[in-house]
This record gives structure tokens, sequence and C-alpha cells, in this order.
């Protein structure tokens, strides 16, 4: 294994060109950037936030992404939870202020899916898949919050999107989002 040395870095650090980026340089990379993940959220999932897709998943991703109704009825372990907690996020990182909503039959099946699939399984500070969610648990731009009320499930964002989990009835009727997330 090669090792670089303390001051082979600060060496190549010397010798390397830099130049100053302008702010409007940064911004319209952000902007570039932006754009491209959410014209390819599997990229985002699969490459940015290191979460694994297999093929068939990642066509469940893009086919919700483009379409506004998008059914898809699979066999017991095809990961459907897993693969809506991934949209989900990815969903909430992308599209800063937006709220998610999750429902089922029950509220305990849209809290699994936060807390299952999104906190245990991708975002666990000790655990998680992704070391992209990891971090900004420990850095608290992510947290999940449970309502000492309802029971539900929430996960708020540092840019103002939230994930809720709620039960298919007449206590969610009111909450107008842009995204709805049935899992059945």
């Amino acid at each position: 294994m090669k090792t670089i040395t303390k001051n082979k870095v600060e060496e190549l650090l010397a010798t390397k060109d830099r130049r100053d980026i302008t702010k409007s340089e940064i911004e319209e990379n952000i902007i570039e950037w932006t754009t491209f993940f959410r014209r390819n959220m599997d990229i985002f999932i699969n490459d940015y936030l290191e979460i694994p897709y297999y093929l068939f998943q990642d066509h469940m991703v893009l086919t919700m992404q483009d379409n506004d109704i998008t059914d898809d009825m699979c066999s017991r372990g095809a990961s459907k939870s897993f693969v809506v907690g991934g949209f989900a996020v990815a969903w909430a990182l992308l599209y800063p202020n937006s709220g998610i909503l999750i429902t089922s039959f029950t509220l305990s099946q849209s809290n699994e899916v936060i807390d299952k699939k999104i906190d245990k399984e991708l975002s666990n500070p000790k655990s998680g898949i992704s070391p992209v969610l990891r971090q900004l648990r420990i850095d608290g731009y992510m947290e999940i919050k449970k309502d000492q009320n309802t029971g539900a499930k929430t996960v708020e964002f540092g840019n103002g999107s939230t994930i809720f989990a709620v039960n298919c009835g007449d206590s969610a009727r009111g909450k107008f989002l842009p995204l709805l997330i049935s899992n059945y």
C-alpha cells in the first residue's frame, strides 16, 4: 500500500493551479447539479447518497419521478418500503421546503417506513447505509421526531422539507402536500 506523507500533500497543494471561483460560478454549478439530479433521481440515490439499488429499483424510482401517478404492484420481498424511503428522502433533499406524506391503512405501517427504513437502515448514525444521510443526522440537519399526541413520526430536514407519516383516514384529511406516497 502506497502512503503519502504530509510533506508530499503540502507540495502537491502548493503546485496545484488554483483559481478563484466567483459566487456566480458556484451558484451556476449548484443549479446545474440540482437540475441533473432532479432529472436523474436514480443517480442521486445510487451515486450521491450511496444507497445501492438494483436495476428494477432504479426503474421504480424513475417511474415515480416522471409520472404524476405510479402504481407498482410487487410481490413480498421486493423492497418496496426501502425504495419508497429512499425516494422520499431524495425528494426532500432535492426539493427544499417540500412536504412528503407517507400513508398506509394504519399509522404503524406508515411509521414503519420512517422508523425501519429511513431511520434504522438508511440514516442511522452508527449503522446506516448512506454515509451522506448518516452525516446529516450527526450534524443535526436531519431529525426524526415522534408526535407525543398522535404517535406519528416525521423526518425534518435543514432545508425545510418534512416527511410525515399518517394513516389513511379522516385524520389525514386537510394535508395538501406535493408528494403523496400510499404504501400498502
